[in-house]
C-alpha cells in the first residue's frame, strides 16, 4: 500500500492524530483549545469515537487542515486560512450557527420536525433540541441533513450565514440512494454514467 492509499483509508481519529503530528501540537494542545477534556481527544485517535459536529471546524481550524481532508473526502492535507484570535470558530459559536442554521433549512422547505426527524432517525423533540442549541448532531446526523437538504457540511459547520445563493432542492430518498450508489463509483465508471446520461437525455 502506498503512503497515499494509507493516507486514504484514514479514520477520522486518525487524521487528527496525523493532523496533530504535522502541526507541532499536542492532544493536550486540542483539548484546551476545544476546552474539553484530554481523554475525550484520546479516544477520537485510538478509541474510534467522532467528534461532535460542532467540534469538527475547530479542530481543522487549529490543526490547520480543511474540512474535507478530515472527512476524507481528500488525500491532501491542505492548509486552512489562518484565523486571528477575534475571529476563530469556537465550538460554542459554531454550535449556535449549526442549530439556527438547521432551523432555517427545515422552515425554508416547509420540512415539519417529525419529517425531518424520520429522515435523521430520531425523535421529532430531538430535531427541536438540535434546533434550539441544546444538543448538538452526531456525526452521522450532520451527514445526512447535508444530504437531505443539499448542502455542504462545510457550510453547515462553518460560521456562513446564507444557506446559498442559488436554490437547491431537497432530495427525495430515491434520489439520495442514487448519488450515494454514484459516489462510489471510480471515475471511469462515473464517466461511463455521465455518457448513459446524455444519451437518456437526447
Amino acid at each position: 500500500m502506498t503512503k497515499k492509499e494509507a493516507v486514504a483509508n484514514m479514520s477520522i481519529g486518525e487524521r487528527i492524530a496525523l493532523a496533530l503530528e504535522r502541526s507541532g501540537k499536542s492532544k493536550a494542545d486540542l483539548a484546551r483549545y476545544l476546552a474539553t477534556r484530554s481523554s475525550t481527544v484520546e479516544n477520537w485517535i485510538k478509541c474510534g469515537s467522532v467528534p461532535a459536529a460542532t467540534a469538527i471546524m475547530p479542530i481543522c481550524e487549529f490543526t490547520g487542515v480543511s474540512l474535507e481532508w478530515i472527512l476524507s473526502e481528500d488525500n491532501e492535507t491542505v492548509q486552512t486560512r489562518q484565523k486571528t484570535a477575534e475571529n476563530k470558530p469556537s465550538v460554542e459559536r459554531c454550535g449556535r450557527n449549526l442549530s439556527l442554521k438547521i432551523a432555517e433549512l427545515r422552515k425554508k422547505h416547509n420540512v415539519t420536525l417529525s419529517q425531518l426527524g424520520r429522515e435523521l432517525g430520531i425523535k421529532p423533540q430531538s430535531v427541536s433540541l438540535l434546533e434550539k442549541g441544546v444538543n448538538a448532531p452526531s456525526f452521522e446526523t450532520l451527514i445526512l441533513l447535508a444530504d437531505f437538504f443539499d448542502v455542504s457540511i462545510d457550510w453547515l459547520v462553518g460560521e456562513g450565514g446564507e444557506i446559498d445563493k442559488n436554490e437547491r432542492l431537497v432530495l427525495k430518498s430515491d434520489e439520495r440512494e442514487l448519488l450515494a450508489e454514484y459516489k462510489r463509483l471510480d471515475e471511469k465508471s462515473k464517466a461511463r454514467v455521465s455518457e448513459r446520461v446524455k444519451v437518456l437525455l437526447e
